[in-house]
């Protein structure tokens, strides 16, 4: 299972980004932390129902079958995706991977397929470039990954962003939720519940990230996250310390405890989640896309197995001071954002490599302003122009 989870984590906002159109690409792959977060809520609800069961094995053997309904369904699914255009013309199906950007752009305000014209354009431009600048087959992305310097920075940023949103503690309050909450007064079945509710908040937070963020950006976002979460962090080290560690029964001290773990994934999933998901899959060019992803979604299995085995032994030797690592880990993440990271939103896929000095064969502008004159030349559609007629661009937003 952690075999296919891992390929799994690292293809579906892969693919999300490429058949996404700039100006909702935060929200379509944003929908992937939508739908993880759903996830997550719906193993809280089935492990408490499974709590009541009358006999032990249904305890566990009914949370391991019911994954089999969500797989089927994508698996049967997955039979009728098209292909990524990028890869089709990586493949050298350009038929192909004309027909399929054509269907993803259709819209009715664009008869003509202006955007999807341009957008195929560049694609097809950037990958006859790359593949002319770059001897690329599939065991060589890695060498080529580690070869250039622009590529060595993407990898970098893709590496600190998966690695840097798990040091901000949220697999750890995911994974020991119940044991935190047993530590602050609540015990029985309802650390198990609480579990469920602690997750369904991710579904709307998400969904609220994927909704803003192409519109107010990627480091605002990732900022304002690590901003809430120090705080909510900072807050909960000062309740164990005060009211965990010492055994009180303070009931409203211990509530706010609650609180604190609830509005720190308030924050995490409307700010980071589905942004450590987005960043890596736009940063690559085609040559080391899947590569790239990959090694980035690296980062966060890496930073899950240290923080999930260091967690347990460090809540038992350490106390609070583990949250003190927490907001400090998290701290320096959000200032590596701040200097390192830029900006994307409203970029195309192949105009973001500008941002790491690399060479982009045709902007989506010129691809653009290419197809609007192929389609009207300079006197027009099939002769003069009109005098007085005005032809109407295709912006980014259409």
């Amino acid at each position: 299972m952690g075999f296919g989870i891992g390929i799994l984590v690292t293809l579906v906002p892969l693919y999300q980004s490429e058949v996404s159109p700039p100006e909702s690409r935060g929200l379509m792959v944003g929908l992937h932390g939508v739908l993880i977060g759903f996830s997550y809520a719906l193993t809280g609800f089935v492990t408490y129902g499974c709590y009541f069961a009358p006999y032990g094995e249904f305890q566990w053997r009914f949370p391991l079958a019911v994954q089999l309904v969500p797989t089927s369904i994508l698996f049967i699914g997955s039979f009728w995706l098209p292909f990524s255009p990028r890869w089709l013309l990586s493949q050298g199906r350009a038929e192909a991977a004309w027909k399929v950007t054509q269907k993803l752009h259709a819209n009715k305000k664009d008869p003509e397929d202006n955007f999807a014209h341009a957008e195929y354009n560049q694609m097809q431009a950037q990958i006859e470039f790359e593949r002319k600048h770059n001897a690329v087959g599939t065991l060589a992305q890695a060498k080529l990954a580690f070869s250039q310097k622009s590529f060595l920075k993407r990898l970098g940023l893709g590496f600190l962003v998966q690695f840097g949103n798990q040091c901000t503690g949220a697999l750890v309050i995911n994974n020991y939720n119940t044991i935190l909450f047993a530590g602050l007064g609540i015990t029985g079945a309802m650390p198990l519940l609480l579990l469920g509710f602690f997750n369904l908040v991710t579904v709307p937070g998400n969904l609220f990230n994927g909704l803003f963020i192409d519109r107010f950006g990627r480091r605002r976002f990732v900022l304002t996250g690590c901003t809430g979460i120090i705080i909510c962090l900072s807050g909960e080290a000062a309740i164990t310390a005060q009211f965990v560690e010492t055994g009180s029964t303070n009931q409203v001290g211990l509530g706010w405890g609650v609180a604190f773990i609830f509005t720190y994934v308030a924050f995490y999933s409307s700010c980071l989640d589905a942004t450590m998901y987005l960043v890596p899959s736009e940063i690559f060019p085609m040559v080391i896309r899947s590569f790239g992803m990959s090694f980035s979604i690296m980062g966060q299995f890496i930073a899950t197995v240290i923080l999930l085995e260091a967690a347990p032994t460090a809540f038992a030797r350490i106390g609070y001071k583990f949250w003190v690592l927490l907001i400090c880990l998290t701290f320096i993440y959000a200032v590596l954002v701040y200097f390192f990271l830029p900006e994307t939103k409203g970029m195309t896929l192949e105009d973001i490599s500008v941002l790491f000095g690399d060479p982009v064969e045709l902007s989506f502008e010129q691809a653009l302003n290419k197809q609007e004159h192929h389609e009207y030349g300079d006197e027009g559609v099939m002769g003069e122009k009109r005098e007085g007629e005005q032809v109407e661009s295709i912006s980014l937003d259409r």
